[in-house]
């Protein structure tokens, strides 16, 4: 079944949404400019590692292995 990309990218800023909402609500604008800081530093890090991207979306593992 193929993916609708719109609906992924639906879903993926909600949970954005969700979690600087409530890194906002911890730890106010300061909390939320470190955690966009990191969320950049993971999304290059993949952008540069074809090796993680390509063992992130391998389906073969499972949730377990992913988690190691």
């Amino acid at each position: 079944m193929p993916i609708n990309r719109l609906v992924v990218r639906e879903e993926v800023a909600t949970y954005a949404a969700v979690l600087l909402d409530g890194v906002y609500e911890a730890g106010g604008q300061d909390a939320v400019l470190e955690v966009r800081e990191q969320l950049n530093a993971v999304a290059r890090y993949l952008r540069e590692s074809i090796d993680l991207s390509d063992a992130l979306a391998d389906t073969s593992f499972t949730p377990e292995q992913h988690n190691t």
